[in-house]
């Protein structure tokens, strides 16, 4: 923000208040606008939705986790992703 403000100052500067006011209006960066907080829809939990998300992430992550198919092993088990890449890196 200083550099933005004070960087190729024209010498004399003939009007201040102008050119603070042209500095401040044209060459300031693009200022970042952080959302609202907003309640979970599934446990009322406080967050900052990225791209209109509706509920928190743990939520999210146990409804994907639900609605996904259960992995099992030849012998029926359920098994993690790292025992399906250990078992198929053995072969």
């Amino acid at each position: 923000m200083q550099h933005a403000l004070s960087s190729g100052l024209p010498e004399p500067v003939k009007c201040a208040s102008a050119l603070v006011r042209y500095r401040l209006r044209d060459k300031m960066p693009a200022v970042v606008r952080i959302a609202a907080l907003t309640a979970c829809e599934g446990c009322d939990l406080a967050f900052r939705p990225v791209s209109g998300e509706v509920q928190c992430g743990s939520c999210r992550q146990r409804r994907a986790a639900a609605a996904a198919p259960a992995r099992a092993d030849d012998a029926g088990e359920r098994i993690g992703w790292r025992e399906r890449m250990a078992k198929l890196a053995r072969g």
